[in-house]
């Protein structure tokens, strides 16, 4: 036999260490190393956003970006410049979600001044990517420039010094610190270049920085965003505390609710945002409304940094730095919380200006566009802004917006009142609301993908709900457990909502996105890294939602396990449409438990199993260390606590024998 070469050899050898566990986050330190005296890409073919040179002086839309087209105007062409011009940049907010593209800020900023308004705002923009769309802009020869954004500023690059300050945060389980290190570190001073990037591109231009608010009142936090893993099994006495101050306030109690909330904060270092917000809605019904305010300021920014998937928010950090900012280089500034604060006279904003948790309703555009062309008027010598049409829309596209919000609300796990709000809005603004939501109720009980329903399409008929639920938006793809918002349409049509398919599927995979996942996040799990191969339970309870065309006897095959358990087992209760119907004993392995449930358990239309899991502290130990060596091979940790993890959970017509229960 030939001896293998030494080379070889030495590969072999390479090769083995670099597949151990150390021997990988020496890999990532390595590639890390390399990336960073990597040479930078050369830049593209210069275009603005979708748009690009036309050959006469002005830019035209490219067919080949035509997937991003519905983030951006509905502008086929932006002309050359014929008179005073201002560029409006931004995310979603600027885009007018939901009323776009029949009302826009940018509309109502070209109706105020008179001039023309190019409409540069990009929903989903991030820090990054407004980068270069400031890099083209200078080619517009605007007379003025405004920027409303900082929502999706949590969109970041880690550096190496960043990721080993965040892996030593979540060794100590300090997850209050790891936020500071992303707020203060790296988010910060993104912003800081932000601002000076565009003052280097306006040129002495006039520039109006607006400052973004969030919806402070209303917003809850979505289902499974509870405390991270906390060291020295606290999230215990967390989940303890939360649940007696969840029934303080459902019993009128709110000074007790205020003293468990600040238990919950004292147990997490402030990094659970329920915790905040408990005890803002805790002094709201005491009558401070003040202190409310900064409670909920505090809940809104308590997830921002934590490395989970979050609603887009402009946290009190970003904020400040926005207004140093435009104050440093002499940018005029337009303050939403300050304006929206003086517009509550002093109470926290709510649905009276927002539609879900950042985007505006007709009157928080109309109080922001408002502003800046306060500004923008003197400083270009025109006239004094005008006052939009009353109303500035129509009252059908007014309502078509609120059944958006309401779906749009409901796909991130609001409560049932703030669901039937919008609904309840848009039937009194228009009647034709109430096609919306019968072909919306429709499509959700067609077994088929919805793009495929002649429901669909007529749903899509109009051009705000062709830009939300477009067929090419990968969220609606994959169905929605949308029993709450259904409900919420059927209350408010009342008998004039159609009739709901019952559904007769032979076998259900309740794990399914259809069944299980009220939320976007609920839907690929609460983690910024790779999804997992099986469901986290991040609560006490998991819920499944199905339609029967009949009652009936069912077999559940349920595989689980507990993460906590340990050498030791406890009882996961199984319920039924809100009522036990037997317990099973489950360990820190994985078992299969087959159960046969009863016919009378059942009911015709819409059912529910809930599966309701012992309070048992996670391996906090063995999950923070291994958070912090995801990190220093630059993935993302698993940040939340699980209660229980199942790997199959299908519900079927049962077999002619009885199964019987088996660990796998």
């Amino acid at each position: 036999m030939t001896p293998a070469r030494p080379d070889r050899q030495a590969t072999r050898r390479l090769a083995e260490l670099l597949a151990s566990e150390e021997g990988t986050l020496v890999l990532a330190q390595l590639q890390r190393l390399g990336l960073a005296g990597a040479p930078p890409l050369p830049p593209g073919p210069p275009r603005l956003g979708v748009w690009e040179p036309d050959g006469a002086g002005g830019f035209a839309r490219n067919a080949a970006y035509a997937a991003e087209w519905r983030f951006w105007a509905d502008v086929e062409r932006i002309p050359p410049k014929r008179g005073p011009r201002v560029v409006l940049l931004g995310e979603s907010v600027t885009r007018g979600y939901f009323y776009d593209p029949a009302f826009t800020p940018a509309g109502a900023l070209g109706a105020m001044l008179g001039v023309e308004v190019v409409d540069l705002a990009r929903s989903d923009l991030t820090a990054r990517e407004l980068g270069s769309v400031l890099d083209a802009a200078p080619a517009l020869d605007a007379d003025a420039l405004v920027l409303f954004a900082g929502n999706n500023w949590h969109n970041v690059l880690y550096s190496l010094a960043d990721l080993g300050r965040l892996a030593e945060a979540a060794r100590r389980g300090d997850w209050a610190e790891a936020r500071r290190v992303v707020l203060d570190d790296i988010v910060v001073p993104q912003c800081r270049d932000v601002l000076a990037r565009l003052a280097a591109r306006a040129g002495g231009r006039p520039v109006v920085v607006v400052v973004p608010e969030f919806n402070l009142a209303d917003w809850r936090s979505e289902p499974g965003v509870l405390a991270p893993v906390l060291p020295l099994a606290r999230n215990v006495p967390w989940m303890l505390a939360r649940g007696d101050a969840e029934r303080a306030l459902a019993t009128g109690d709110p000074e007790l609710a205020r003293k468990r909330a600040a238990e919950m904060l004292a147990l997490d270092g402030g990094a659970g945002a329920i915790a905040h917000e408990l005890t803002g809605r805790a002094l709201a019904a005491l009558g401070r409304p003040h202190e409310a305010r900064a409670a909920f300021e505090a809940a809104r920014d308590a997830t921002f940094g934590l490395m989970i998937p979050l609603s887009p928010r402009c946290p009190a950090a970003v904020q400040e730095a926005l207004r140093a900012g435009a104050a440093a280089h002499g940018f005029a500034l337009v303050d939403l919380p300050r304006l929206f604060e003086a517009e509550m006279a002093g109470a926290p904003p709510d649905r009276r200006l927002f539609l879900d948790y950042c985007h505006l309703t007709v009157r928080g555009i109309e109080l922001a566009m408002g502003a800046v062309a306060g500004w923008l008027a003197p400083a270009l010598r025109l006239p004094a802004p005008r006052a939009l049409p009353s109303p500035p829309l129509a009252p059908e596209t007014e309502a078509t917006a609120h059944v958006l919000a309401a779906i749009h609300t409901a796909h991130h796990g609001q409560p049932a009142e703030m669901l039937k709000y919008h609904l309840n809005r848009a039937v009194a603004l228009s009647p034709s609301a109430r096609d919306l939501l019968a072909r919306y109720l429709e499509v959700d009980a067609a077994d088929a993908p919805p793009w495929t329903s002649a429901a669909f399409e007529r749903l899509c008929a109009s051009p705000l709900v062709r830009r939300y639920l477009a067929p090419d938006d990968p969220r609606v793809m994959d169905r929605l457990a949308d029993a709450a918002l259904v409900a919420a349409m059927r209350e408010v049509l009342g008998d004039a909502a159609p009739h709901a398919s019952p559904g007769a599927s032979a076998e259900i995979d309740l794990l399914a996105a259809r069944h299980r996942a009220r939320t976007f996040r609920e839907r690929t799990g609460y983690s910024l890294g790779a999804a997992r191969a099986y469901h986290r339970a991040l609560d006490v309870t998991s819920s499944f939602f199905f339609r029967l065309d009949a009652p009936r006897a069912m077999a559940l095959r349920l595989t689980c396990r507990l993460p906590g358990a340990g050498r030791s087992t406890a009882e996961v209760a199984v319920l039924v449409n809100g009522e036990a119907v037997t317990r099973v004993e489950v360990g820190a392995t994985w078992q299969t438990f087959e159960l046969t449930l009863a016919a009378e358990r059942f009911r015709t239309g819409p059912n529910e199993i809930r599966l309701e899991w012992p309070l048992i502290a996670p391996p906090w130990a063995r999950m923070l260390e291994d958070a912090a060596r995801r990190l220093e091979r630059a993935a993302y940790p698993e940040v939340l606590a699980a209660y229980g993890e199942i790997s199959a959970c299908v519900l079927r017509t049962p077999r002619a024998a009885p199964a019987r229960s088996r660990t796998s």
